[in-house]
Protein backbone atom coordinates (compact mmCIF):
# COMPACT_ATOMS: atom_id res chain seq x y z
CA UNK A 1 0.00 0.00 0.00
CA UNK A 2 1.50 3.76 -0.68
CA UNK A 3 1.01 6.25 1.63
CA UNK A 4 -1.87 9.27 1.50
CA UNK A 5 0.70 11.50 0.53
CA UNK A 6 2.16 9.42 -2.68
CA UNK A 7 -1.13 8.92 -3.68
CA UNK A 8 -1.85 12.52 -4.11
CA UNK A 9 1.12 13.13 -5.43
CA UNK A 10 0.61 10.11 -8.52
CA UNK A 11 -3.06 12.25 -9.00
CA UNK A 12 -1.99 15.80 -9.36
CA UNK A 13 0.96 14.22 -11.77
CA UNK A 14 -1.66 12.49 -14.00
CA UNK A 15 -3.95 15.59 -13.61
CA UNK A 16 -0.66 17.83 -14.84
CA UNK A 17 0.01 15.58 -17.38
CA UNK A 18 -3.76 15.09 -18.84
CA UNK A 19 -4.01 18.95 -18.45
CA UNK A 20 -1.01 19.44 -20.51
CA UNK A 21 -1.93 17.02 -23.10
CA UNK A 22 -5.08 18.62 -23.52
CA UNK A 23 -4.37 22.36 -23.43
CA UNK A 24 -1.69 21.44 -26.47
CA UNK A 25 -4.56 19.97 -28.70
CA UNK A 26 -6.85 22.06 -28.01
CA UNK A 27 -4.32 24.65 -28.88
CA UNK A 28 -3.68 22.96 -32.10
CA UNK A 29 -7.09 22.89 -33.02
CA UNK A 30 -7.48 26.78 -32.43
CA UNK A 31 -4.23 26.82 -34.68
CA UNK A 32 -6.29 25.22 -37.45
CA UNK A 33 -9.19 27.11 -37.02
CA UNK A 34 -7.39 30.81 -37.04
CA UNK A 35 -4.81 29.94 -39.33
CA UNK A 36 -2.22 30.97 -36.30
CA UNK A 37 0.58 29.02 -36.62
CA UNK A 38 2.48 30.43 -33.70
CA UNK A 39 -0.33 28.87 -31.53
CA UNK A 40 -0.16 25.69 -33.58
CA UNK A 41 3.83 25.42 -31.80
CA UNK A 42 2.59 26.85 -28.85
CA UNK A 43 0.53 23.19 -28.83
CA UNK A 44 3.40 20.88 -30.10
CA UNK A 45 5.63 22.21 -27.39
CA UNK A 46 3.01 22.12 -24.57
CA UNK A 47 3.00 18.33 -25.73
CA UNK A 48 6.22 17.80 -25.63
CA UNK A 49 6.86 19.68 -21.99
CA UNK A 50 3.44 17.23 -20.72
CA UNK A 51 5.78 14.52 -21.42
CA UNK A 52 8.36 15.01 -18.78
CA UNK A 53 5.51 13.39 -16.16
CA UNK A 54 5.61 10.13 -17.92
CA UNK A 55 8.06 8.58 -16.22
CA UNK A 56 6.86 10.11 -13.11
CA UNK A 57 3.30 8.69 -14.03
CA UNK A 58 4.67 5.32 -15.09
CA UNK A 59 6.54 5.06 -12.01
CA UNK A 60 3.74 5.68 -9.59
CA UNK A 61 1.16 3.06 -11.80
CA UNK A 62 3.62 0.08 -11.57
CA UNK A 63 4.29 1.32 -7.84
CA UNK A 64 0.29 0.88 -7.62
CA UNK A 65 -0.41 -2.63 -9.23
CA UNK A 66 3.00 -4.12 -8.03
CA UNK A 67 4.10 -2.40 -4.39
CA UNK A 68 7.63 -1.47 -5.85
CA UNK A 69 9.21 1.11 -8.37
CA UNK A 70 10.14 0.61 -11.69
CA UNK A 71 13.29 -1.02 -12.32
CA UNK A 72 15.54 2.01 -12.67
CA UNK A 73 19.06 0.28 -13.04
CA UNK A 74 20.04 1.73 -16.34
CA UNK A 75 18.74 4.73 -15.90
CA UNK A 76 15.39 4.48 -17.40
CA UNK A 77 13.29 7.17 -15.60
CA UNK A 78 16.13 9.23 -16.17
CA UNK A 79 15.88 8.76 -19.71
CA UNK A 80 12.32 9.07 -19.98
CA UNK A 81 12.33 12.28 -18.15
CA UNK A 82 15.17 14.17 -20.11
CA UNK A 83 15.02 12.57 -23.80
CA UNK A 84 12.41 15.92 -23.98
CA UNK A 85 14.58 18.85 -22.40
CA UNK A 86 16.02 19.01 -26.33
CA UNK A 87 12.78 19.07 -28.48
CA UNK A 88 10.68 21.32 -25.80
CA UNK A 89 13.81 24.05 -25.61
CA UNK A 90 14.24 24.15 -29.14
CA UNK A 91 10.67 24.53 -30.04
CA UNK A 92 9.88 26.66 -26.97
CA UNK A 93 12.73 29.06 -27.85
CA UNK A 94 11.61 29.09 -31.65
CA UNK A 95 8.06 30.25 -30.34
CA UNK A 96 9.79 32.89 -27.88
CA UNK A 97 12.12 34.50 -30.61
CA UNK A 98 9.56 34.46 -33.48
CA UNK A 99 6.76 36.97 -31.13
CA UNK A 100 9.90 39.20 -30.04
CA UNK A 101 12.44 39.33 -32.52
CA UNK A 102 11.40 37.91 -35.72
CA UNK A 103 13.99 38.89 -38.29
CA UNK A 104 17.07 37.84 -35.38
CA UNK A 105 15.98 34.60 -34.60
CA UNK A 106 18.11 32.64 -36.79
CA UNK A 107 21.04 34.18 -35.01
CA UNK A 108 20.33 33.09 -31.71
CA UNK A 109 18.24 30.30 -32.21
CA UNK A 110 21.33 27.92 -33.31
CA UNK A 111 22.96 27.97 -29.88
CA UNK A 112 20.31 26.56 -28.36
CA UNK A 113 19.73 23.92 -31.07
CA UNK A 114 23.21 22.91 -30.43
CA UNK A 115 22.99 23.25 -26.56
CA UNK A 116 20.15 20.55 -26.82
CA UNK A 117 22.12 18.41 -29.12
CA UNK A 118 24.81 18.25 -26.80
CA UNK A 119 22.47 17.99 -24.13
CA UNK A 120 20.32 14.81 -25.32
CA UNK A 121 24.02 12.75 -26.25
CA UNK A 122 25.32 13.50 -22.90
CA UNK A 123 21.83 12.06 -21.48
CA UNK A 124 22.25 8.53 -23.21
CA UNK A 125 26.25 8.29 -22.50
CA UNK A 126 25.47 8.39 -19.26
CA UNK A 127 21.93 8.28 -17.78
CA UNK A 128 23.00 7.18 -14.13
CA UNK A 129 25.74 8.86 -12.68
CA UNK A 130 24.55 12.70 -14.10
CA UNK A 131 21.24 12.30 -11.83
CA UNK A 132 20.31 11.98 -8.28
CA UNK A 133 17.60 9.95 -7.20
CA UNK A 134 15.57 10.35 -4.74
CA UNK A 135 11.89 9.33 -3.47
CA UNK A 136 8.81 11.49 -1.85
CA UNK A 137 9.46 10.52 1.54
CA UNK A 138 12.40 9.33 3.20
CA UNK A 139 10.17 5.78 3.59
CA UNK A 140 10.34 5.90 -0.44
CA UNK A 141 7.43 6.61 -2.87
CA UNK A 142 7.54 8.04 -6.43
CA UNK A 143 10.96 8.01 -8.08
CA UNK A 144 12.77 11.53 -8.16
CA UNK A 145 15.37 12.61 -10.61
CA UNK A 146 17.30 15.34 -10.30
CA UNK A 147 20.65 16.64 -11.81
CA UNK A 148 24.06 15.81 -9.56
CA UNK A 149 25.45 19.64 -9.39
CA UNK A 150 28.75 20.45 -11.66
CA UNK A 151 27.95 17.90 -14.32
CA UNK A 152 27.74 18.86 -18.06
CA UNK A 153 24.23 18.35 -18.15
CA UNK A 154 23.53 20.60 -15.40
CA UNK A 155 26.12 23.38 -16.61
CA UNK A 156 23.76 23.12 -19.83
CA UNK A 157 20.30 23.43 -18.29
CA UNK A 158 21.05 26.17 -15.62
CA UNK A 159 22.53 28.39 -18.66
CA UNK A 160 19.41 27.86 -20.33
CA UNK A 161 17.03 28.40 -17.44
CA UNK A 162 19.04 31.80 -16.58
CA UNK A 163 18.84 33.25 -20.16
CA UNK A 164 15.58 32.23 -20.59
CA UNK A 165 14.96 33.55 -17.19
CA UNK A 166 16.34 37.26 -17.91
CA UNK A 167 15.73 37.34 -21.76
CA UNK A 168 11.98 36.50 -21.71
CA UNK A 169 11.18 36.59 -17.79
CA UNK A 170 12.46 39.69 -16.77
CA UNK A 171 12.49 41.46 -20.82
CA UNK A 172 8.74 40.66 -21.40
CA UNK A 173 8.15 42.34 -17.70
CA UNK A 174 9.83 45.50 -18.92
CA UNK A 175 7.99 45.55 -22.41
CA UNK A 176 4.30 44.93 -20.66
CA UNK A 177 5.33 48.07 -18.52
CA UNK A 178 6.27 50.80 -21.93
CA UNK A 179 3.11 49.68 -23.69
CA UNK A 180 -0.33 49.99 -23.18
CA UNK A 181 -3.85 48.14 -23.97
CA UNK A 182 -3.74 44.39 -24.38
CA UNK A 183 -0.49 44.05 -25.79
CA UNK A 184 0.39 45.42 -22.45
CA UNK A 185 -1.24 42.22 -20.71
CA UNK A 186 -0.29 39.98 -22.66
CA UNK A 187 3.66 40.78 -22.44
CA UNK A 188 2.92 40.62 -18.79
CA UNK A 189 1.16 37.55 -18.61
CA UNK A 190 3.87 36.03 -20.58
CA UNK A 191 6.04 37.24 -18.34
CA UNK A 192 4.68 35.56 -14.95
CA UNK A 193 4.04 32.51 -16.98
CA UNK A 194 7.81 32.72 -17.40
CA UNK A 195 8.83 33.41 -13.85
CA UNK A 196 6.89 30.91 -12.54
CA UNK A 197 7.32 28.33 -14.70
CA UNK A 198 11.38 28.58 -14.89
CA UNK A 199 11.35 28.82 -11.24
CA UNK A 200 9.40 26.19 -10.37
CA UNK A 201 11.32 24.27 -13.25
CA UNK A 202 14.64 24.95 -11.55
CA UNK A 203 13.73 23.70 -8.11
CA UNK A 204 11.95 20.46 -9.76
CA UNK A 205 14.72 19.56 -12.07
CA UNK A 206 18.05 20.83 -10.45
CA UNK A 207 17.00 20.28 -6.40
CA UNK A 208 15.48 17.35 -4.45
CA UNK A 209 12.30 18.76 -3.58
CA UNK A 210 11.24 15.87 -1.27
CA UNK A 211 7.75 16.46 0.27
CA UNK A 212 7.13 19.73 -1.24
CA UNK A 213 7.09 18.44 -4.74
CA UNK A 214 3.47 18.41 -4.52
CA UNK A 215 3.38 22.18 -4.45
CA UNK A 216 5.65 22.26 -7.47
CA UNK A 217 3.38 20.49 -9.73
CA UNK A 218 0.34 22.42 -8.62
CA UNK A 219 2.27 25.18 -9.40
CA UNK A 220 3.59 23.68 -13.08
CA UNK A 221 -0.34 22.65 -13.41
CA UNK A 222 -1.08 26.30 -13.57
CA UNK A 223 1.58 27.71 -15.99
CA UNK A 224 0.56 25.82 -19.09
CA UNK A 225 -3.06 27.49 -18.79
CA UNK A 226 -1.55 31.11 -17.94
CA UNK A 227 0.83 30.25 -21.33
CA UNK A 228 -2.53 29.83 -23.88
CA UNK A 229 -4.00 33.02 -22.45
CA UNK A 230 -0.72 34.89 -22.71
CA UNK A 231 -0.47 33.70 -26.74
CA UNK A 232 -3.92 33.15 -27.61
CA UNK A 233 -5.51 35.33 -30.21
CA UNK A 234 -7.56 38.14 -28.34
CA UNK A 235 -10.94 39.50 -29.16
CA UNK A 236 -10.90 43.42 -29.25
CA UNK A 237 -14.44 44.70 -28.42
CA UNK A 238 -13.97 47.96 -30.95
CA UNK A 239 -15.98 48.68 -33.36
CA UNK A 240 -15.44 50.87 -36.70
CA UNK A 241 -17.86 53.29 -34.97
CA UNK A 242 -15.62 54.01 -31.84
CA UNK A 243 -12.85 55.43 -33.83
CA UNK A 244 -14.85 57.73 -35.59
CA UNK A 245 -15.97 59.23 -32.24
CA UNK A 246 -12.82 58.62 -30.84
CA UNK A 247 -10.01 61.32 -30.38
CA UNK A 248 -8.26 60.78 -33.11
CA UNK A 249 -8.32 63.54 -35.35
CA UNK A 250 -5.66 62.45 -37.95
CA UNK A 251 -6.61 61.58 -41.43
CA UNK A 252 -8.16 58.72 -42.27
CA UNK A 253 -5.22 56.74 -44.29
CA UNK A 254 -5.77 53.30 -46.05
CA UNK A 255 -2.87 50.64 -46.53
CA UNK A 256 -3.20 51.57 -50.42
CA UNK A 257 -2.95 55.70 -50.08
CA UNK A 258 -0.28 55.14 -46.93
CA UNK A 259 2.33 53.17 -49.77
CA UNK A 260 1.19 55.74 -52.64
CA UNK A 261 2.88 58.76 -50.39
CA UNK A 262 5.35 56.95 -48.47
CA UNK A 263 5.49 59.66 -45.83
CA UNK A 264 4.19 59.94 -42.25
CA UNK A 265 1.68 62.14 -42.01
CA UNK A 266 2.18 65.43 -40.44
CA UNK A 267 -0.61 66.05 -38.39
CA UNK A 268 -0.19 62.46 -36.74
CA UNK A 269 0.80 63.76 -32.97
CA UNK A 270 1.93 62.25 -30.06
CA UNK A 271 -1.99 61.75 -28.64
CA UNK A 272 -2.64 60.13 -31.84
CA UNK A 273 -0.06 57.65 -31.78
CA UNK A 274 -0.71 56.59 -27.60
CA UNK A 275 -4.67 56.09 -28.89
CA UNK A 276 -3.54 53.70 -31.38
CA UNK A 277 -1.34 52.39 -29.14
CA UNK A 278 -4.26 51.71 -26.22
CA UNK A 279 -6.72 50.34 -28.88
CA UNK A 280 -4.14 48.03 -30.29
CA UNK A 281 -4.56 49.49 -34.24
CA UNK A 282 -2.38 49.32 -36.85
CA UNK A 283 -0.69 53.08 -36.58
CA UNK A 284 -0.51 53.14 -40.60
CA UNK A 285 -3.82 50.94 -41.88
CA UNK A 286 -5.39 51.60 -38.86
CA UNK A 287 -6.98 47.89 -38.81
CA UNK A 288 -7.57 45.95 -35.82
CA UNK A 289 -4.80 43.64 -34.45
CA UNK A 290 -6.47 40.61 -33.21
CA UNK A 291 -4.08 38.53 -33.75
CA UNK A 292 -0.94 39.00 -30.75
CA UNK A 293 1.55 37.11 -33.41
CA UNK A 294 1.11 39.37 -36.19
CA UNK A 295 2.29 42.70 -34.40
CA UNK A 296 5.26 44.77 -34.53
CA UNK A 297 6.60 47.40 -32.19
CA UNK A 298 8.80 49.49 -32.13
CA UNK A 299 11.47 49.29 -29.86
CA UNK A 300 11.62 53.09 -28.78
CA UNK A 301 8.15 54.00 -28.60
CA UNK A 302 6.21 51.41 -28.83
CA UNK A 303 4.30 52.22 -31.67
CA UNK A 304 2.51 49.14 -33.29
CA UNK A 305 2.05 48.29 -36.56
CA UNK A 306 0.42 45.41 -38.62
CA UNK A 307 3.25 42.54 -39.83
CA UNK A 308 2.71 43.97 -43.36
CA UNK A 309 2.80 47.26 -43.01
CA UNK A 310 6.09 46.58 -41.04
CA UNK A 311 7.79 45.07 -43.63
CA UNK A 312 6.36 47.79 -46.08
CA UNK A 313 7.90 51.12 -44.17
CA UNK A 314 10.95 49.06 -43.60
CA UNK A 315 11.55 48.52 -47.75
CA UNK A 316 10.41 52.15 -47.77
CA UNK A 317 12.22 54.37 -45.75
CA UNK A 318 12.70 52.05 -42.74
CA UNK A 319 11.85 54.87 -40.12
CA UNK A 320 8.91 54.70 -37.14
CA UNK A 321 5.77 56.84 -37.37
CA UNK A 322 6.26 57.39 -33.57
CA UNK A 323 9.71 58.37 -33.65
CA UNK A 324 11.80 58.27 -36.68
CA UNK A 325 13.86 55.85 -35.36
CA UNK A 326 14.67 52.48 -37.86
CA UNK A 327 12.34 50.15 -37.85
CA UNK A 328 14.95 47.33 -38.59
CA UNK A 329 18.39 48.07 -36.38
CA UNK A 330 19.69 46.10 -39.20
CA UNK A 331 19.43 48.26 -42.54
CA UNK A 332 19.84 52.03 -42.28
CA UNK A 333 16.96 55.33 -42.43
CA UNK A 334 16.09 56.42 -46.15
CA UNK A 335 14.14 59.17 -45.78
CA UNK A 336 12.07 60.05 -48.40
CA UNK A 337 13.19 63.47 -50.34
CA UNK A 338 10.06 65.47 -50.94
CA UNK A 339 10.43 66.84 -54.70
CA UNK A 340 8.77 69.91 -55.83
CA UNK A 341 6.21 68.92 -58.81
CA UNK A 342 7.38 69.94 -62.23
CA UNK A 343 5.31 72.35 -64.14
CA UNK A 344 4.64 70.53 -67.47
CA UNK A 345 3.62 72.92 -70.62
CA UNK A 346 2.18 71.63 -73.34
CA UNK A 347 4.23 73.42 -76.44
CA UNK A 348 3.18 71.41 -78.93
CA UNK A 349 1.94 74.11 -82.16
CA UNK A 350 -0.65 72.78 -84.84
CA UNK A 351 1.55 72.17 -87.77
CA UNK A 352 -0.24 73.90 -91.26
CA UNK A 353 -1.42 71.44 -93.21
CA UNK A 354 -0.45 70.90 -96.88
CA UNK A 355 -3.21 71.98 -99.20
CA UNK A 356 -3.51 68.93 -102.25
CA UNK A 357 -2.64 69.07 -105.10
CA UNK A 358 -5.49 68.72 -107.29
Amino acid sequence: MVSSFVLLEGIITIGNYALGVSTGIFALYKARKTEAKILSYFGITIIFLSQLYFATILDFLTLILTGSNMDNSLGLFSLLTYIWIGPTIILGMFIIFEVTIPEKKWYILPIYLVLSVIFEILLFLDPINSFKISYTTPNGGIIHSSLVFGTLLFIILSFIFVSAFILFGVGFFVIGVQTTGIVRKKFIILSYAFISFLTLGAIDILTTPGIYVIFLRIGELSCAVVFYFGIKEEHIETSKKEIEKSEYEGPKVSLVTTLETYSRPDDLSEKDILYFREKTLCIVCKTFLQKFTKIFICPQCKSIYCAKCAQELIKIDNMCWGCAEPIDDSKPISPIKQEDEDIVVDVTQDKPKKKKNN
